[in-house]
């Protein structure tokens, strides 16, 4: 032992300065494109669409043709990136992902009809243009969708992240990983303005013949065409290739912009006074739990110590309140000398002692004289992890 331990100094200073030596030697894009601010219809209405792009099924079906037939072109020449934010889905065409394609996977051909009634479920469907279609609801009293899908084009790989993008993807969120196709007729509901007559089942197959006058809105693809549909097309057929929904999969690695006067703390935008709470908070429980291990691995040494100590002295340990006095103190003055250097080596000696004997534990705890504990530790005598000074295992503390 240290000539700073003698025989008459109480076990409990003794364990304290031994685990006081106990030491190792060494120490040894941008983000998502800007918010549209100072538009208070744009906020509110991207609020309702779920902020910056929660909904990653948009149907899509309410596109005027032009956009319909840009984003068909794309899908033919690779993956889609896009910017998704509240209630705009915008195509950026000069960015792109490594390199991919889609492939086209037939399925079962389906019929959906899709009615709309309430604001509320005007923007759970069609989230991207609901702000547009508001007073048509109203208006009318009803939108309605019918759908014929028959099959999907999906992305072999739908998970990327933002550095690996290429050319101008400022304020990328999403890449397209997969898209519905099949036809489709948006339409007025009963209530609407005399428009066109259409026959329901023309669209989509869902067998009755409607009666009211409606007005079409949009509608896309022959649905007469989607009957010679089978799962194992590797094409859709000829004019039954609609675009109807799109999938989208977000990009890893977006730290996405705040309004001023808040900050991202991982899930969501706060407000920097709740972030600093948030942070203190987490600082606060890290110190708690390292002093609460600390507390346990004290005890621990100071247990095999209490062995050793009457051992060498030929009798049993003490027990009841003598017992825990006396590891309260040890433990007290221990685990003051545990910190990120020294825990590794005192787990090592916890797990060791029941198989290398007392002497050898001893000099587990002991480790490197305090001379080399300073020179070999940067840090020593700066405050550690608690914001107390970092003695190390080798020196005693002024108590």
């Amino acid at each position: 032992m240290s000539a700073l331990v003698s025989k008459s100094t109480p076990w409990p200073a003794r364990i304290a300065l031994a685990a006081g030596l106990l030491a190792l030697a060494g120490c040894n894009r941008k983000n998502v494109a800007e918010r549209m601010l100072g538009d208070p219809a744009h906020e509110l209405a991207a609020a309702r669409c779920g902020g910056a792009g929660q909904m990653l099924r948009p149907l899509i079906i309410e596109w005027p043709a032009t956009d319909r037939a840009s984003l068909e072109s794309r899908l033919r020449r690779g993956l889609v990136v896009v910017r998704y934010e509240g209630c705009v889905v915008e195509v950026l065409r000069e960015c792109a992902a490594p390199a991919g394609s889609y492939d086209y996977l037939g399925i079962t051909r389906k019929s959906d009809q899709i009615t709309i009634r309430t604001t509320d479920e005007l923007y759970a469907n069609m989230p991207l243009t609901a702000v547009t279609l508001e007073a048509k609801l109203a208006t009318a009293g009803e939108l309605n969708v019918s759908m014929a899908l028959v099959g999907n084009y999906e992305a072999a790989r739908a998970r990327f992240d933002i550095s690996e993008l290429q050319g101008r993807c400022e304020g990328a969120t999403h890449v397209v990983a997969a898209a519905q196709v099949g036809a489709f007729a948006f339409y007025t509901g009963a209530a609407a303005e005399v428009g066109t007559e259409l026959e329901v089942e023309k669209v989509a197959g869902v067998g009755a013949r409607s009666t009211a006058s409606r007005e079409i809105l949009n509608h896309d693809g022959d649905a007469d065409a989607c009957l010679g549909s089978t799962p194992t097309d590797t094409t859709p057929p000829a004019e039954c290739g609609a675009l109807l929904r799109l999938e989208l999969s977000a990009l890893d690695g977006i730290v996405p912009t705040c309004q001023p006067g808040s900050v991202w703390n991982g899930s969501a935008c706060v407000t920097n006074q709740r972030a600093a709470s948030e942070a203190q908070q987490a600082r606060d429980q890290a110190k708690a739990t390292k002093r609460a291990e600390n507390q346990e691995i004290a005890w621990q040494l100071c247990g095999i110590q209490m062995q050793c100590e009457a051992q060498r002295a030929g009798v049993l340990p003490p027990e009841g309140d003598a017992y825990q006095r006396q590891m309260r103190a040890c433990t007290a003055m221990t685990s003051v000398m545990i910190n990120d250097y020294t825990r590794p080596q005192a787990r090592k000696c916890i797990a060791d002692a029941p198989s290398i004997g007392c002497a050898a534990f001893e000099t587990c705890v002991m480790g490197p004289d305090s001379d080399a504990d300073a020179d070999a530790d940067p840090d020593f005598g700066e405050p550690d992890e608690f914001g107390e000074p970092d003695h190390g295992f080798g020196t005693e503390p002024d108590w």
